[in-house]
């Protein structure tokens, strides 16, 4: 879902030269120009061997195995978030589905309820003072070697009042 283009780069030979795939497949989404740009953007996750062949003016031929690992896209876990009760200690933990650790969990737009707090690490813990609805969107990132990813989800996190028991005189 992100776009690759890796340098390719070739020692000797004579100009001009075509690049290709001689054996395998390129994962879904990339390909390669005879000019030797592989480019794309990937669309299934996966592992992918494949054999890249160029060929010079002078029809020497070099090959080269290699392989890809697509990684699937970075997610956020969906679950339901219980209420949290006002003046009670509450703890939540986010999830991520996929991407590479470590993740950095931020609230993006709207703001906790004052008492709570968001980690770095994605717990969501504290002691809710006011009652409410709070929007909020939530923005998870991961830091690759090579690039990061990032997934958004909308949540609404409510704070209701704690039980009390009323008594009655009959």
């Amino acid at each position: 879902g992100k776009s690759y283009s890796p340098p390719l780069t070739l020692a000797g030979g004579q100009a001009p030269y075509v690049w290709s795939v001689a054996g395998g497949s390129l994962p879904q989404g990339l390909t390669i120009s005879a000019a030797g740009l592989l480019s794309g953007t990937p669309s299934t996750a996966g592992l992918a061997n494949f054999v890249l062949q160029c060929k010079d003016a002078a029809n020497e031929t070099a090959i080269k195995p290699l392989t890809i690992l697509v990684q699937p896209p970075l997610g956020i876990v969906a679950s339901t978030m219980p209420p949290v009760v006002a003046q009670t200690v509450y703890f939540h933990l986010f999830q991520a589905s996929d991407g590479l650790p470590p993740f950095h969990w931020t609230i993006t737009t709207g703001s906790l309820p004052a008492g709570l707090t968001l980690t770095d690490g994605g717990l969501l813990t504290g002691n809710a003072i006011t009652p409410g609805t709070y929007p909020l969107t939530l923005t998870l990132t991961d830091t690759t070697a090579h690039a990061s990813q990032s997934a958004t989800a909308a949540i609404t996190l409510s704070v209701i009042q704690p039980l009390t028991a009323v008594t009655q005189t009959f």
